[in-house]
């Protein structure tokens, strides 16, 4: 599988788009000698450059973030390994979106898909590697912020396996599930990344890939044949199962007045329609017109105020590409590809909600406080998010995180060595760019009931460019056990 062809460099504003803090000559910080000679990294404004702030995506933050007197550990590795730091690039605010937009900074681009988002939150390092002007993108995974930039943008993608990479110096969001990432346009490069960040693990041969056609469902009905062909282009044996979920009427008691069901209570339920707390970011709010910003030129800290430019054509209809990257022969998936019981859909609704008031209220915990004290410093639609998360209450919270224990349990049993899942990396292809609230919300909710299974059992998910739908990347993600991060990228140099 390859990337797909990028837009010229010179046709958008990489300098103000893509990075905060980039210097006019050389790189930020050279790295040693090493397998990663002269690789050029973008890190992502959440860790921590010696001699820099860390921007969080919000001039608020920046503006009282104190100078880092030592790098994130993720940063020297690199370094370590021969890696040179480019700059400092772009996240969504506090990364708290999957979208790769930001009210502040505005929309970062997407180089193979100019006219459509990049997703988030890892936005500046995937624009850079999609770009060609960085070869890493070093990022963050919490509830998809690597695997859904890496699918628009037709990247390859890794989020480690939760705690196997060191989060020192890095600014989180939910410890839980916050995980460091890479991003990368070819897959050497990402395992020789990936290497100088993970600890030394077994590598176990991958012989098969399950696939649930419930997750499937979840991509438009035009992409998803074409999907399930590329996971059996794969060349291993293809088990069609359902998402492992466990009795989640166990889980929680319902009480006398409420019948028990597959969910949790419902102020956890409440979370999942996302129309309250998680309000779409509105394309109003993004300056249309921008004044050319100008970047931070290293080591001064000032903040660039950056905006995007919104095109005005819309989006054309669903179109499905003959191709794939694999080329002409692709095996037809069997007839057999869909097991007799349906997930129920309440229940994977279920998860998501009891995932998201604990990703809510963690978050609230670590920046609740700089929220209080800065209001109007968030887009709407983050703060309603950081609000949801200081409604959440202590007992909710535990049910929810018991509905999680369960889930993890259930996806660990699902994985042993030799077994990967697969799913597509996002429910769609990026979004256009002025596609209306409703319809990037839809998207999100969508997209979040694939991403969230990685994220709550602290599992590696490896998202490769997969089959392109309308012309647009659509990144196949594989999952495996913890700590089976080496297993996939091995399986997938083979495959």
């Amino acid at each position: 599988m390859s990337s797909p062809p990028v837009t010229p460099v010179d046709e958008f504003p990489t300098d103000t788009s893509m990075w905060r803090v980039l210097p006019p000559d050389g790189p930020l910080v050279p790295g040693d000698y090493g397998p990663l000679n002269h690789a050029r990294v973008a890190v992502k404004d959440l860790f921590a450059v010696a001699g820099q702030q860390i921007g969080a995506g919000n001039p608020a933050w920046l503006a009282e973030a104190p100078v880092e007197t030592s790098h994130a550990d993720a940063v020297t590795a690199l370094l370590n390994a021969g890696a040179d730091i480019t700059g400092m690039a772009l996240t969504d605010e506090l990364a708290f979106s999957l979208e790769g937009a930001n009210i502040h900074y505005g929309a970062v681009p997407n180089p193979v898909a100019p006219q459509h988002l990049c997703g988030g939150s890892s936005s500046g390092p995937a624009a850079a590697v999609a770009a060609g002007v960085a070869d890493i993108g070093l990022g963050t995974d919490t509830a998809g912020s690597i695997r859904v930039p890496a699918s628009y943008c037709g990247l390859y993608g890794l989020r480690t396996t939760h705690d196997a990479v060191s989060r020192t110096g890095l600014l989180g969001l939910a410890p839980s599930f916050d995980t460091v990432g890479l991003l990368t346009r070819d897959l050497d490069l990402l395992t020789r990344a990936a290497d100088a960040l993970l600890p030394p693990q077994p590598r176990h041969p991958i012989t098969t890939i399950l696939l649930a056609p419930s997750l499937i469902d979840l991509l438009p009905e035009s992409a998803r044949t074409l999907f399930t062909a590329a996971v059996h282009a794969l060349g291993v044996e293809v088990r069609p199962v359902e998402v492992p979920l466990p009795d989640l009427s166990e889980a929680t008691d319902p009480g006398p007045d409420r019948p028990a069901r597959d969910s949790v209570p419902a102020e956890i339920d409440d979370a999942a329609t996302g129309i309250g707390p998680e309000v779409a970011v509105s394309r109003s709010a993004l300056p249309a017109d921008p004044a050319p910003p100008a970047v931070a030129s290293a080591p001064s800290p000032d903040v660039a105020s950056a905006s995007s430019t919104h095109t005005a054509s819309a989006p054309p209809p669903h179109t499905v590409s003959t191709s794939l990257p694999h080329g002409p022969g692709l095996p037809s998936p069997p007839s057999s590809d869909r097991p007799d019981r349906p997930a129920s859909t309440e229940a994977l609704t279920a998860v998501l909600a009891a995932f998201r008031a604990v990703q809510a209220a963690e978050a609230w915990r670590l920046h609740g406080d700089f929220v209080t004290k800065h209001p109007g410093a968030l887009a709407p639609e983050i703060a309603a998010r950081f609000e949801f998360g200081r409604s959440v209450t202590p007992a909710t919270e535990a049910e929810a995180r018991e509905v999680l224990r369960r889930t993890a349990k259930a996806w660990h049993a699902a994985l042993p060595s030799g077994t990967a899942f697969a799913l597509p990396a996002a429910a769609s292809p990026a979004p256009h760019r002025n596609a209306d609230p409703a319809t990037v919300e839809s998207t999100r909710q969508a997209t979040l009931r694939l991403t969230c299974h990685a994220s709550l059992a602290g599992l590696p998910a490896l998202t490769l460019p997969g089959p392109q739908l309308d012309g647009l990347p659509l990144g196949l993600c594989l999952l495996a056990g913890p700590g089976q991060d080496r297993s996939l990228l091995s399986f997938a140099a083979r495959s």
